[in-house]
């Protein structure tokens, strides 16, 4: 199971159980509250055919998302289950172990998207192509920052330490290299997000280190119009963790012998 260090970076990592979100626009609709308030009422309930089903209400004035994290043994580690746009507030885990302790507990993140940028991919590439490494790019690629930062951790900043200055290119038809400029001076990490453009649900493809300034995405669509928008983000206080047990595997009791008919 997926446990992350907060200094690694980890890519594709969204429905990595295959969960259920809805799309929103930038930002969905943020609840009324403080601003870095915790999420409440998280429940968990097995559902039939072998899932789990968790909901959580999200409380946050400036909160833009969730990372909804699970282990499978108390006292374990917690990892990723998905990372869910603001709008998304039910999950379904599907096809669970039996007998297993399945925890849950939802994280909600903050910080400001940069710009979005548009990029049209090229042909398909041949079969025999290469394959490509995805993932930050050489320090020498990433733009040059000499503008004080500011810190994501404040309502007063939170504007001033979003990301500027992306941009996309197409290294081979179907690979972007976005660079950016960092402006947060205390975030966890970066998140980036892709849509099909135009009007497409974004989706979190990378999660990386802070003072992240780039990310090469390889296997993107071809011939398509592509959204891409980075923010440096921090995780807040989680809402208390809720507990799943899974009952046993049901049997099918062999069949009663019956003796042949003559």
């Amino acid at each position: 199971m997926m446990s992350l260090p907060r200094t690694a970076f980890l890519f594709l990592l969204v429905s990595v159980f295959g969960g259920c979100s809805k799309p929103s626009p930038e930002g969905g609709t943020a609840p009324a509250g403080e601003p870095f308030a915790s999420p409440s009422d998280v429940t968990a309930k097995l559902a039939e055919g072998g899932h789990i089903d968790i909901q959580w209400r999200n409380n946050g004035a400036e909160q833009t998302g969730t990372f909804l994290e699970f282990n499978m043994n108390p006292g374990e580690p917690f990892g990723i289950l998905e990372i869910l746009d603001l709008e998304t507030t039910s999950v379904r885990h599907p096809d669970v172990a039996p007998e297993t302790h399945f925890g849950y507990r939802v994280r909600p993140y903050f910080g400001r998207a940069s710009d979005v940028v548009e990029i049209t991919t090229g042909p398909a590439p041949p079969e025999s192509a290469p394959a490509e490494v995805e993932g930050p790019l050489p320090s020498s690629a990433a733009p040059s920052d000499s503008d004080p930062k500011a810190s994501v951790r404040s309502v007063a900043t939170l504007a001033a330490a979003r990301p500027t200055g992306l941009t996309a290119a197409l290294s081979l038809p179907t690979t972007v290299d976005l660079r950016w400029h960092d402006r947060a001076s205390d975030e966890e990490g970066y998140l980036a997000d892709m849509s099909l453009a135009p009007g497409g649900a974004w989706q979190t493809v990378a999660l990386l280190p802070a003072d992240a300034t780039s990310f090469r995405k390889v296997g993107v669509p071809a011939q398509t119009r592509v959204r891409f928008r980075v923010r440096a983000y921090f995780l807040g206080t989680p809402a208390s963790s809720v507990t799943v047990v899974t009952p046993p595997q049901a049997t099918t009791p062999a069949p009663t012998a019956r003796p042949l008919l003559r």
